[in-house]
């Protein structure tokens, strides 16, 4: 099984424990993935745009196989046994939005809560410049945290944004915000952004 949990220091010390016999003949194992990624999940950049966005969207276990895959090593799993199924479950993230009660401002949630920012955001961004000037031109545009090459889980029917700033400020004056003198952005309570 090709998982990069398998190969983790305690994982092989397991492993290797299971074959010198001192579990005895194991019949029976349940296992489970835990990793607080509270932090990197409000994390603006990075690992915490596509995690946040997802969990945002989906309820499930991102990574089964991260559990699964030292407790298949050690049952022989595709070495003589192998999976007929499997099933993943997931609970409500409950400790997710208690962090985010704690460390992420009101205001900042509120803003990402409103569309209007969030569509005059996605006008505001300049895909094509990102991509020739991070990338040198070598990557796609994306409109989805998800690659459009990922067919299983991209959504066809999402709209996609041009970079159109004058149509992003038209959102936001429409919803309220406001530019001050100095060109600083306020939302429509006065502040500012």
């Amino acid at each position: 099984m090709m998982e990069n949990c398998n190969y983790d220091k305690i994982e092989m010390m397991i492993l290797n424990m299971v074959k010198k016999g001192l579990f005895g003949e194991l019949l029976h194992a349940e296992c489970g993935y835990l990793h607080d990624l509270r932090a990197v999940k409000h994390d603006m950049e990075g690992e915490g745009v596509w995690r946040r966005a997802h969990s945002m969207t989906s309820n499930g276990d991102l990574y089964p196989t991260h559990g699964l895959g030292p407790i298949a090593n050690c049952l022989h799993v595709n070495r003589g046994d192998r999976f007929d199924y499997l099933v993943s479950m997931s609970g409500p993230s409950r400790g997710l939005q208690d962090w985010a009660a704690e460390h992420v401002p009101a205001i900042l949630e509120a803003w990402f809560r409103d569309r209007a920012f969030r569509e005059a955001a996605a006008w505001a961004i300049d895909r094509r410049a990102i991509v020739d000037g991070v990338y040198n031109g070598l990557a796609y545009e994306q409109h989805s945290p998800i690659p459009e090459a990922n067919t299983l889980f991209f959504d066809t029917t999402l709209p996609r944004y041009g970079y159109e700033i004058d149509r992003a400020r038209s959102i936001l004056r429409d919803a309220g915000y406001r530019l001050d003198e100095q060109g600083a952005l306020h939302d429509p309570e006065g502040n500012p952004i």
